[in-house]
């Protein structure tokens, strides 16, 4: 069991924003975009059992082992990334563009 309160802190340290409905939705943001990557709380949930947990760890795209780093804090978004960029769930976007400097005249 794991406590809720626990698990939605996890989620938001990791990149994820939280958005109320009538659920607690939490949504995955690379950078500033929405992915496709969320999980839900009920509005009243305390606790999760390994059936709640074991569905959360399916909807963020993580292994058993993964999912018990991820809420003990041992993998932190950049890692969460990467693990979730690598198995292609989320295609995360190119760097900025340089912004064009001003050309020289030549003499």
């Amino acid at each position: 069991m794991r406590k809720v309160k626990d698990m939605r802190a996890a989620l938001l340290a990791k990149g994820f924003r939280s958005e109320n409905t009538h659920h607690e939705m939490f949504w995955f943001f690379c950078g500033d975009k929405k992915t496709q990557i969320h999980t839900r709380f009920s509005q009243g949930a305390k606790e999760c059992d390994d059936f709640i947990c074991g569905a959360i760890r399916k909807q963020i795209r993580l292994t058993r082992a993964q999912f018990d780093g991820f809420m003990d804090c041992h993998i932190g978004y950049d890692e969460y990334l990467n693990i979730v960029t690598t198995n292609g769930d989320v295609i995360e976007p190119p760097p900025p563009a340089a912004a064009p400097g001003k050309k020289r005249r030549q003499k």
